[in-house]
């Protein structure tokens, strides 16, 4: 979704304080989706 678009939604008069609420919102999605889908590991294999 664009940031301008954002900022109307919020109601921000300054596009700063929406890309400060927006960048701790996509590094809280980063983190939480590594702790949720950890990269794959290789199928083990049996002897």
């Amino acid at each position: 979704m664009p940031i301008d678009v954002v900022q109307s939604l919020l109601g921000h008069a300054s596009i700063n304080s929406t890309r400060i609420y927006t960048h701790d919102t996509e590094a809280a999605m980063r983190t939480t989706t590594s702790a949720l889908a950890p990269r794959s590991t290789p199928p083990m294999t049996a002897h």
